[in-house]
């Protein structure tokens, strides 16, 4: 097993972490809206970023369209 200095695996986990969420953030957005949600993925990981995953959540949650949710999204 190659040695794996302490930045590289830092890396490794900051990585893995945001593919997850990206991960989830996809499914949510599909499960509620289809696959018309495809188009605000890149605004919802932005808002994520700012806001936090948990505010994004309620965002999706509380939206009852697409475009309710594009609105939140800026």
């Amino acid at each position: 097993m190659p040695y794996i200095t302490t930045p590289e695996r830092v890396g490794y986990k900051r990585g893995m972490t945001a593919g997850i969420e990206k991960g989830i953030i996809t499914g949510m957005l599909e499960l509620k809206f289809g696959v018309n949600a495809f188009s605000v993925i890149d605004k919802a990981l932005d808002y994520a970023n700012k806001n936090g995953f948990d505010s994004l959540k309620e965002a999706i949650k509380n939206s009852a369209t697409l475009d309710d949710l594009k609105a939140v999204l800026g």
